[in-house]
């Protein structure tokens, strides 16, 4: 169930708590203020100070949140579509938020909300490329591969006087999912192949 859980919601998580945090709550205009002080700085090999502030580390730790959001992605699970349908709904919480909030209309949070974003859109054209190169890999497959399996059927037979239980040997066409007797010409359906 973890899988379905869209990271993203951390980040976004840890933005409402610093939000709220704030005098004001999600009123506060003060957020982006907060956003840009300076935590702490490194003195680079340049012997220039880089200043490091919080709205640095989110999104630097986003980043690495929506790297990971990515690599799930390229899954073709069925729990897949459920982590795209939250990251969808969170997108929408993001999006309500930058622009009906003040504390939530800095550029820190906008980066988040196209990470969000990003992640939306990434999933859900990986998921479906994903499932294209499946569905023409099977569609390609030599035709040795696609052999018809051969599978008994029981068929019941009800006449006016007797009931006879036959049992047939079919074959099962490998792309129309059709039944054919073994004694019939293989090229039963036009578009099949077989």
């Amino acid at each position: 169930m973890f899988a379905a859980f869209p990271l993203l919601a951390l980040p976004v998580l840890v933005y409402n708590l610093i939000a709220l945090t704030l005098s004001g709550g999600f009123r506060s205009v003060d957020a982006n203020a907060r956003m840009t002080e300076q935590l702490f700085s490194l003195r680079m090999t340049s012997q220039v100070e880089w200043p490091v502030s919080l709205g640095d580390l989110l999104l630097a730790a986003s980043l690495v949140v929506l790297f990971i959001e990515l690599l799930k992605s390229t899954t073709s699970r069925r729990i897949a579509i459920i982590n795209h349908s939250l990251s969808m709904i969170l997108f929408i919480v993001c999006l309500v938020e930058f622009l009906l909030a003040p504390a939530f209309a800095t550029s820190t949070f906008f980066l988040l909300t196209i990470m969000v974003l990003l992640d939306v859109l990434a999933g859900f054209i990986v998921t479906i490329v994903s499932a294209r190169a499946t569905w023409t890999s099977i569609r390609t497959r030599p035709k040795a591969a696609r052999r018809p399996q051969v599978r008994i059927v029981k068929i019941r037979v009800t006449t006016a006087t007797s009931k006879i239980l036959m049992a047939i040997e079919v074959m099962i066409c490998p792309v129309c999912d059709g039944y054919l007797p073994i004694k019939q010409d293989r090229r039963h359906g036009a578009g099949c192949g077989i």
